[in-house]
Formats: structure tokens, C-alpha cells, sequence
């Protein structure tokens, strides 16, 4: 653990979270799941995509600063819940899930929040299609809910 910014932080915990988000945006946009509808989405074909040598750097890079401020988030929503006595560990329900709960709960929030707020802006202004948006916001709602429980496993909560 690290403080950083008055959190502490598991800089481990951040690179796993950040790691995890590769595979799992290869699993989300497998033609299996949802890669062909976001493929007939976006108007392309499978052959249209070219992959950069620096792409994969570059999402891993956004990956380690989405799941540092996450992990910021985590902390400090650890601290302001011990403050308002919400979720707190000595209660029956929450207990020994209590980190695990905060760490889904900042990544669920901020997932919806950040995410998903502002990528319905692309259905409004730009007329993105609905289905587009369920796909994209989707997959980082569920991203960075998972990227708070693996923070939260991590992090001494």
C-alpha cells in the first residue's frame, strides 16, 4: 500500500485491475458476445479494423488511470463511509464483504456516472444508435465494476 493524495493505494492492485480490462474488452467485443452487433453498428466489417502496433499500449495506459483514480475513489470512499458509519464492518450484513462491496459499488458509480452519463450524449447530439450506446456503455459499466472489486481485493479495507 501507498498513500497517495491522502489515500492509500495498492499499486499491485492497479496494474492487476488495469491488466484485467484487456481480456475482458477481448471477451466483451468477441463476435460471440456483442463484436458483431458493434461491428454492424459502427457501419464496419471485422477486415476494416486495422490494429496499431500502439494501440494495445496506449488502451493499457488509459486502463492504469482509470483504475489509479478508481483505487482514489475506493479509498475515500472507504474513509467518508467509516465517517458516516455506512457500511460499516462491524454489521451483521456487511461484515467480511464489506471492501468487496465498496470496491463494486465506486466502480458500479463510477461506471454510470462517467461513463455511461456522458456516452449518452453521443445518442443525443451525434445520433448514435441506442443499441450502440448499451454495447459501449455497457461494457465499461461492467469494466469498472470489476475493476473496483479486484482494487477492493487489494486494498486493505
Amino acid at each position: 500500500m501507498v498513500e497517495l493524495l491522502n489515500a492509500e493505494v495498492s499499486v499491485f492492485g492497479i496494474v492487476v485491475a488495469a491488466a484485467f480490462s484487456i481480456p475482458f474488452a477481448m471477451l466483451w467485443f468477441n463476435p460471440k458476445i456483442f463484436g458483431n452487433m458493434w461491428l454492424k453498428e459502427i457501419g464496419k466489417k471485422q477486415k476494416d479494423l486495422k490494429m496499431k502496433n500502439t494501440d494495445p499500449v496506449i488502451a493499457f495506459l488509459a486502463a492504469l488511470v482509470m483504475a489509479f483514480v478508481l483505487s482514489l475513489f475506493i479509498s475515500y470512499l472507504n474513509t467518508t463511509s467509516d465517517t458516516l458509519g455506512v457500511l460499516k464492518a462491524d454489521t451483521f450484513l456487511f461484515g467480511q464483504w464489506r471492501g468487496w462491496l465498496i470496491g463494486l459499488m465506486a466502480g458500479f458509480m463510477a461506471g454510470i456516472g462517467f461513463f455511461a452519463a456522458v456516452l449518452l450524449d453521443e445518442v443525443v447530439w451525434e445520433q448514435r444508435s441506442f443499441k450502440l450506446y448499451m454495447i459501449n456503455a455497457g461494457h465499461r459499466v461492467v469494466s469498472l465494476t470489476l475493476m473496483g472489486l479486484i482494487l477492493a481485493l487489494f486494498m486493505d479495507l
